[in-house]
């Protein structure tokens, strides 16, 4: 496998799973599929048969994806895609920064404090002397 033919599946692949809600789009900020710019003028990682493309996708939200309805927000979905085309079909080992995405939706992440259920008391709340044992 060749450094473009790895980024050409992960291209295909990225736009295949990401399109449905999250069409291309071209700005100032990016053009759909693309080589994460602090990757483009180096060597992609590879051998030939197993390759790792660092990658943005600068995209519409156009549909539902997962609870969030489609906003018309643009935004840059980035990730990382190591292709194994050892098998008969490529396979594919994603890492995608969903966080950032929800951000780019205007979504926030909040976090309880922990409960000790039986108890039903804060965990972590006080000075350190009053917070529950173990």
């Amino acid at each position: 496998m060749t450094v473009e033919g790895a980024i050409d599946l992960v291209r295909d692949d990225v736009i295949r799973g990401l399109s449905p809600a999250f069409e291309p789009f071209s700005d100032e900020d990016g053009d759909g599929f693309e080589v994460a710019k602090d990757f483009r003028d180096i060597e992609v990682v590879s051998n030939d048969q197993i390759a790792s493309v660092v990658w943005t996708y600068r995209c519409r939200h156009v549909d539902w994806f997962t609870n969030a309805p489609p906003s018309g927000a643009a935004l840059t979905i980035r990730g990382t895609t190591t292709v194994d085309t050892r098998p008969d079909d490529p396979l594919y080992h994603r890492y995608i920064d969903w966080l950032a995405v929800y951000t780019a939706l205007g979504y926030t992440l909040y976090q309880r404090q922990m409960v000790d259920v039986p108890d039903r008391e804060i965990i972590n709340s006080g000075r350190p002397e009053e917070r529950l044992e173990g």
